[in-house]
């Protein structure tokens, strides 16, 4: 009886195999009707759509989450008075608890609706919940916002690997991956410049006797 079951077993595994080597030959039969040439235009195409536009949307989404303390800076925790007790590091916390828990089931959403649909739905989504952090008039608003705004960041980062990883081959990904990352990280450099410029703008019309923002 056990012989007969590993029987079945082998033969499962063989199928198995031999359906995964058929699609991958179909996939490869399919390439090569393009000359090297070709295909090196065509993954540039694919590079210059889908690597540079996930980067940037990956470097909005870093300016969002990181913008707390630049505007911190700026005058926030005057405003709202944040910088007392542990009102900053609370609002800071309160990101992390929706944008950690529901990474995975954001995954799986991704899988469901496909990356077309769900990355330019969320970014819109965060988009607007930023913008509503110009309209607080105390720091207990910021608590919802921030809830809010992980769970719309939470599926951004792994709906981009996993999109990523379909149109790539695994020894080119780490290119794309590392460029993904590269342009990521200019959120760094370039919001506290933005916000610098903000600011000065805020003074400039301070100065001349016109409100900046009336809320």
């Amino acid at each position: 009886m056990a012989d007969v079951e590993k029987s079945h077993h082998a033969v499962g595994l063989e199928r198995t195999l031999s359906k995964n080597s058929d699609s991958h030959l179909s996939d490869q039969s399919r390439i090569d009707v393009f000359t090297p040439e070709e295909q090196k235009k065509i993954i540039r195409r694919i590079d210059i759509r889908l690597v540079l536009t996930c980067g940037f949307m990956y470097c909005v989404s870093l300016m969002d989450r990181t913008n707390l303390g630049i505007a911190s800076v700026g005058g926030m925790g005057v405003d709202l008075h944040t910088n007392q007790g542990f009102r900053y590091s609370t609002i800071t916390l309160v990101f992390f608890i929706t944008y950690v828990l529901l990474q995975p089931p954001a995954t799986v959403v991704l899988r469901k609706l496909g990356p077309r649909v769900f990355l330019p739905t969320i970014t819109v989504l965060w988009g607007a919940t930023a913008m509503c952090f110009g309209f607080l008039r105390t720091w207990e608003q910021m608590i919802p916002l921030r809830l809010i705004l992980g769970i719309f960041e939470a599926g951004f980062f792994p709906g981009c690997a996993y999109l990523l990883s379909c149109w790539y081959p695994r020894f080119e990904l780490q290119k794309r991956n590392a460029v993904f990352y590269l342009i990521g990280s200019m959120a760094s450099a370039f919001s506290g410049i933005l916000a610098y410029g903000y600011e000065i703008d805020e003074r400039n019309h301070s100065a001349s006797g016109t409100i900046a923002n009336p809320f």
